[in-house]
């Protein structure tokens, strides 16, 4: 073995690209995906719930931050690849054509591999940040929903309390007996309550 040669030939080089990014956006997605389980238990009461919803739109507003940022960087990193413009401006838009080892060298061929791979991540960020920001919108409305829900039930036991006292009160005067102070103050609380 020549040890002049060991280690200096260019293919020996180490290259390693590793993408944190991508970790950190499936962290927060799997924060998101178990805080979305626990406001979807039907067998939780709505405190628990809409505390969930509160936290997952909380992290909703958070990966839309990280899909920003990452976004930048991946557009950063394909930038710093070095492709000419011309070439890189057929890999953002596409055009018709259709070209091969004959139109460009094998550097420029890296080249305009590494910078599609970035392009297409940046393009895979913008995609989920408008997914995002549609669901973040839907996390408000089901809020919004839930508080609703949670009233009405209470509205209706209520209701039904109320319902309840009447017939009590309408079924004791029909048979002519006095029907007791106490169930008109009942009445009136719930109405207060109401």
């Amino acid at each position: 073995v020549d040890s002049t040669s060991v280690g200096t030939n260019e293919k020996d080089k180490f290259e390693e690209t590793i993408d944190f990014v991508e970790i950190a956006i499936s962290r927060i997605e799997r924060e998101i995906d178990n805080l979305d389980k626990k406001a979807n238990n039907v067998y939780s009461n709505w405190t628990n719930r809409n505390k969930a919803l509160t936290d997952e739109i909380g992290k909703v507003g958070k990966e839309i931050s990280v899909q920003n940022s990452a976004y930048n960087k991946y557009m950063q990193e394909a930038k710093e690849v070095g492709l000419s413009e011309t070439w890189a401006e057929r890999v953002r838009n596409g055009t018709i054509g259709i070209y091969d080892e004959n139109d460009f060298d094998e550097t420029t061929a890296k080249k305009i591999q590494e910078y599609r791979e970035w392009y297409e991540k940046a393009l895979k960020c913008q995609d989920a940040i408008e997914e995002l920001k549609r669901t973040e919108a839907e996390l408000y409305a089901q809020r919004v929903e839930n508080v609703s829900k949670r009233y009405e039930g209470i509205l209706n036991v209520i209701e039904h309390e109320k319902n309840m006292l009447e017939e009590y009160i309408n079924q004791s005067e029909t048979q002519g007996w006095l029907v007791a102070y106490e169930y008109y103050r009942a009445l009136s609380s719930n109405e207060k309550r109401n």
